[in-house]
């Protein structure tokens, strides 16, 4: 059997015992859909160079958002990036697909405060 496919991962919200669960499960193909960028560059690079075990990794980039929390949580703003003004965002985007493998996974606009 093929190995399996994750589509929907943010693996900055996940603790070092994590990733080989994947494999053990069968899961040999993640995509990440929302982390700040450093954080999933630097997961997907270990994984890559086989410091650390878990599965293969697509990289979308972190939640897009508007000013201001959309979260109450803080813990979830490891997920997100700000967006200032609806002027920046063709930026942003393209930053993001210079630096992943595919399209941002969404974009969250914080009560349409531009």
């Amino acid at each position: 059997m093929p190995g399996l496919i994750d589509t929907l991962v943010h693996t900055v919200m996940m603790d070092s015992e994590c990733l080989p669960l994947f494999l053990a499960a069968g899961v040999t193909t993640a995509r990440d859909v929302g982390g700040r960028l450093d954080l999933v560059l630097k997961n997907r690079n270990d994984l890559n160079s086989g410091k650390r075990l878990g599965p293969r990794l697509f990289v979308c980039g972190p939640l897009l958002d508007g000013p201001g929390a959309s979260f109450e949580n803080p813990s979830f703003t490891i997920m997100l990036d700000a967006v200032q003004s609806v002027e920046e965002v063709p930026s942003k985007i393209g930053e993001l697909l210079r630096a992943g493998d595919g399209p941002p996974g969404l974009l969250l606009v914080n009560g349409g405060r531009y």
